[in-house]
């Protein structure tokens, strides 16, 4: 009877608690549909207001606005959290759309940061996370989709909801505080600028109760009617879809061997679910590579089907002149440099055509692109490059063109650090091989089955004479030569000769010190060294990449040596500094260039007047490192601004006070970069034209500081991030964009053509590359998959130089950087001259994804644009 009553009185608290939780109402309750301001309501409950903690960005949601985080710098932190009856539980629901999926992502908390008590939830490396440690069993949710993530609490026992669905159960150790005197963060976590979100949060809900699975179900289909498509599996199946297109074109013409192959193949592309989500993504994930490497297998059965109509043949005969066997000859044909020609790819969707269609203004650099597609012909193949003749004037021609075979090369695994979406896609899943621009041969043995591709460049001088020239560029095999016609038109519109586009590269003193042959790092004090330095710019200076780079400076802060001078101030031994901008003045002329950053004596030791070290940044005491960086330290803050005042001197002697830049940085590294505020601070009183700031990816900074110039990467942020550097720079704001945009292997290597539209749109002055490896040569660098600069197969790029000449070899790479200057440029003139760039500007950098999957649309929009600004300068003159 005892026991009886027991469970009828246990099923009564249960009933309870689910009758509760069917009729809840939340006591906390952010919708977040306000979509403008710093404030968001509270729409239940006792709890406050909540405020954006950094800037301001809203974003459309599932029902509304949401706020938009960049994963850094904003957060919303809605003050205490109300009590809640412990005894009763609580449950969190929350609409989050993660775009990023490295790092802590905080969706939402209420965690004492002293105590550690409370509770979190979010995602950790795309991976669900809460008051548990991360599920390795769970990944996939920064997927780029709209979730319902739960969170169900009460004592010990804790369960994790995704999309309606149960994740975990799990009894813990001890039971869960829900009044830790911990703050509500959506975003971050409570009461600390740390494991920002990095995407839209929406509709945050808090119930002190126990919701069940079926109100929790109920709550996701109220919003999401249909499955969502994964943005990532759709890009993969347009992917196959486009390698099948020929196929697909004629599957009723299609042999009944190709036939049986693609109609197997197109049959499992439709079954594979589109709006997988989680472990069933990574499985679709897995089929749709499968099923990649089969069509690109099909296509070039299908492509050497194509080929033996197209290809011509030529007799082979022996020494005796007798007739041996038919050889058929290679196939030439024209591209654009927006195409991604991959050795498996024969043929293009198209009819291959023999001509190759080139524009360009006067004083510019115009790349070009052409394939040699081989059935089965295998040897030695040389090209010949003849010069371009005036259709109306013969004696007019078109010199200067050089070509170089695309090699490839292979990455082991796809670019990490960003979630892709049809923005910035991948070309082909990885393991595979990419092409890469690094050779400069001009022969290279074909391959049966296999294409070449080959980049084709002309320099059209500052005095060439407008109209149409046309010539030729022959392939030269064993058994014949393959023409190929090359058809340019010049404008009557010459790009200035110094760029607008401030454009340079990072690399390494280091590294160019190799080549100069020193064993170890140089003390820069010997002559070979600075030869070999000068001859690289004046290389850079004649690919129209005006340096604002640093590669020396942060070696040659090691040479630098300051004495406290024992009078209250301090002595600097600038003569290996001085070095660097000396020779940028002679290279580039005063004026013509800007280095990135002037902190390098604040990172060099200070030494008293006995000799011995009193400060050492690079020391290996850890507290010496911590008390260099801690601006609190009344007697380091006094020798920081000491240091800054014998620079800002110095700088303003020399003249190079407009030139040199400070990196204003404010990051959370506690070593490096803390306490940037307060050198911006005594900047700001002794030299504020030296400031700017380094955010990086905090759109905090450029709106918390409207009087700096900013410095920023490339597009590899977010809306809010695009949305910020507008705003600063419609204030007239300067701002440089740096950075992996374009270089990554599993992306076009040839889309740099359109970052002058969206430099220009952005309102920019600069552009950088990182390129650590940029003094490395081929012969002491092969082809391998971990050369780049740390983070990932591609997302860096490497600039190569023979030791010997200290030419470029890899002018792919520079002519990616060239086209940017000479794209913003012409832009900036079309402007002068009385027109709206945007008309077009807008067109060609609004999305990225069309001149890769459509080269030949951004081709006719960049024509388009020439046209205009011919005729502009034309009423100008007249």
């Amino acid at each position: 009877m005892v026991h009886r009553k027991f469970l009828w009185e246990a099923a009564a608290v249960l009933m309870s608690y689910s009758l509760a939780a069917g009729s809840a109402a939340p006591v906390v309750h952010y919708d977040l549909n306000e979509g403008a301001g710093a404030i968001v309501r509270n729409r239940a409950g006792a709890a406050g207001k909540g405020r954006f903690r950094g800037p301001v960005a809203w974003a459309p949601a599932l029902d509304g606005s949401g706020i938009l985080l960049d994963g850094a710098t904003n957060s919303v932190f809605c003050g205490p959290m109300p009590e809640l009856d412990e005894e009763k539980g609580m449950t969190l629901l929350v609409w989050f759309k993660s775009t990023h999926p490295l790092g802590l992502r905080t969706v939402a908390s209420a965690e004492n940061p002293e105590s550690g008590e409370g509770w979190r939830f979010g995602i950790d490396n795309n991976r669900l996370f809460s008051v548990l440690p991360p599920n390795e069993a769970s990944s996939g949710w920064s997927d780029g989709l709209w979730h319902l993530g739960a969170l169900v609490l009460r004592g010990r026992e804790v369960r994790e909801y995704m999309d309606g669905e149960l994740v975990r159960s799990t009894s813990l150790e001890k039971p869960v505080r829900l009044n830790a005197g911990a703050e509500l963060a959506i975003g971050s976590l409570s009461g600390r600028e740390l494991g920002g979100f990095h995407g839209v949060i929406d509709d945050v809900k808090i119930y002190n109760v126990v919701l069940e699975a079926d109100r929790i179900r109920q709550e996701f289909r109220r919003l999401v009617k249909a499955l969502q498509n994964n943005p990532e599996l759709e890009f993969r199946r347009g992917m196959i879809l486009r390698t099948l297109a020929p196929a697909a074109a004629q599957r009723e013409q299609l042999s009944g061997r190709l036939s049986e192959k693609y109609r197997a193949l197109a049959s499992r592309l439709a079954a594979v679910p589109p709006a997988a989500r989680g472990a069933e993504l990574e499985q679709s994930t897995r089929q749709l590579d499968s099923l990649a490497a089969e069509a690109r297998t099909l296509r070039n059965e299908l492509d050497k089907e194509r080929l033996r109509r197209l290809g011509k043949t030529s007799v082979r005969t022996s020494f005796w002149g007798n007739r041996t066997a038919e050889v058929r000859l290679p196939l030439v044909w024209g591209a654009t440099a927006l195409d991604n020609i991959f050795s498996d790819r024969l043929l293009p969707d198209g009819e291959p055509v023999n001509r190759i269609r080139l524009d360009a203004c006067r004083n510019e650099y115009e790349p070009g692109q052409f394939v040699i597609s081989s059935l089965d012909y295998r040897g030695p193949v040389r090209l010949k490059l003849n010069a371009l003749a005036h259709e109306n004037d013969p004696a007019a021609k078109l010199t200067e063109l050089t070509a170089n075979f695309v090699k490839e090369i292979y990455a082991s695994q796809n670019t990490v650090g960003f979630y892709r979406n049809p923005k910035s896609p991948l070309l082909r899943p990885a393991p595979a091989t990419f092409p890469d621009m690094l050779s400069n041969d001009d022969t290279t043995m074909l391959e049966p089955g296999r294409s070449q591709p080959v980049w084709l460049t002309v320099r059209v001088p500052a005095g060439a004479k407008p109209g149409l020239y046309r010539g030729r560029v022959e392939v030269q095999t064993m058994f014949g030569v393959q023409p190929l016609e090359v058809e340019m038109r010049v404008y009557d519109v010459a790009l200035p000769e110094v760029p607008i586009f401030r454009l340079g590269t990072w690399g390494s003193a280091r590294l160019l010190a190799n080549l100069a042959g020193f064993a170890e790092q140089p003390g820069f004090r010997d002559p070979r060294y600075w030869t070999l330095f000068e001859k690289v710019l004046r290389n850079m200076k004649e690919h129209r990449a005006y340096n604002f780079g640093d590669p020396p400076l942060w070696e040659i802060r090691n040479n630098i040596r300051i004495t406290d001078d024992g009078k209250g101030g301090v002595e600097i031994d600038y003569s290996t500094f001085d070095r660097f901008p000396e020779m940028l003045d002679k290279v580039y002329g005063k004026g013509n260039w800007r280095v990135m950053s002037a902190d390098i004596p604040l990172d060099a030791p200070l030494y008293g007047r006995d000799g011995k070290v009193k400060y050492n940044p690079f020391g290996r005491i850890q507290d010496l490192r911590k008390r260099y960086w801690n601006f609190d330290d009344p007697e380091f803050n006094a020798f920081a601004v000491k240091v800054l005042r014998n620079l800002v001197r110095h700088l303003t002697e020399k003249g190079w006070i407009g030139q040199f830049q400070f990196i204003y940085r404010d990051e959370p590294d506690p070593v490096m970069f803390a306490n940037g505020r307060h050198v911006y601070k005594h900047l700001q009183k002794i030299a504020p034209e030296l400031v700017y700031m380094n955010t990086l990816t905090h759109t905090g900074l450029i709106e918390g500081y409207p009087d700096v110039d900013i410095v920023v990467p490339a597009w590899t942020a977010n809306e809010g991030m695009d949305a910020a550097i507008r705003n600063a720079t419609a204030a007239g704001r300067r701002a440089i964009v740096y950075n992996n945009f374009s270089s990554y292997l599993d992306r076009s290597l040839l889309c740099t053509r359109t970052m002058g539209a969206i430099l220009y749109n952005l309102g920019c002055e600069g552009f950088n590359q990182w390129s650590w490896a940029w003094s490395w040569d081929k012969r002491s660098n092969p082809y391998q998959d971990a050369f780049v600069d740390g983070y990932g197969p591609g997302e860096g790029y490497l600039v190569y130089f023979d030791p010997y000449t200290t030419e470029i070899t890899s002018s792919m790479r520079w002519e990616q950087l060239r086209e940017t200057a000479e794209d913003f440029d012409a832009f900036k003139l079309y402007e002068k001259l009385g027109g709206d760039p945007r008309r077009y500007t807008g067109r060609l950098g609004r999305d990225m994804v069309n001149f890769e999957t459509d080269p030949q649309r951004f081709m006719e929009v960049r024509r388009e644009f020439l046209a205009d600004l011919e005729k502009l300068a034309a009423g100008r003159k007249n």
